[in-house]
């Protein structure tokens, strides 16, 4: 599912040379306040800064979109509106084309990732093919049949390691000898 947000920001004028992006500050009926209103969420509180213009800020996947619209509030909340139909018409045309976009899946903590140089991983590709399995279930085998082969071996040399004679036990008269 996409990001369907869409945020009415105020750019505003805070000293004379410094110039920052705050949420527009809203009324009761959802409405920008007139007068440069914003809210400043460091300081919890609403602040007026009268010099400035409005901004629709969105989400492209990742990627933060602003766009400039202008000194009336009016035209940014009309745009504001414009900009979220658009977004939910987009949606709504790729869930009913069945195009999924959803997010991709997290790594998990302890995961290893391969970075294969092209030539390899085109072999690889080409092997995965052959054995008409998708390049990550091909991979996957191989690496877990690397794993096996690597705890095998790691086991031979624990046993070899590992042919130690078993401590002796203490005769009844206390002492260690092997007798």
């Amino acid at each position: 599912m996409s990001n369907l947000r869409v945020t009415i920001i105020r750019q505003c004028k805070t000293t004379p040379t410094r110039w920052k992006r705050y949420p527009a500050a809203l009324e009761n009926n959802g409405k920008p306040k007139p007068d440069g209103a914003v809210w400043v969420k460091k300081l919890n509180q609403e602040m007026n800064y009268p010099v400035g213009y409005y901004q629709i800020r969105w989400y492209d996947g990742r990627k933060t979109t602003y766009k400039t619209v202008g000194e009336d509030p009016t035209k940014a909340l009309a745009e504001w509106r414009r900009q979220k139909k658009l977004l939910q018409s987009a949606a709504e045309s790729d869930t009913a084309s069945g195009v999924v976009t959803s997010k991709p899946p997290k790594v998990p903590a302890g995961a290893v990732t391969l970075r294969l140089p092209q030539s390899l991983l085109k072999s690889c590709k080409v092997i995965a093919q052959q054995e008409r399995t998708t390049l990550e279930e091909w991979l996957l085998t191989v690496v877990a049949r690397e794993v096996g082969h690597l705890s095998a071996h790691a086991k031979t040399k624990t046993r070899a390691k590992g042919k130690r004679k078993p401590p002796l036990a203490p005769n009844p008269n206390g002492s260690h000898d092997g007798k």
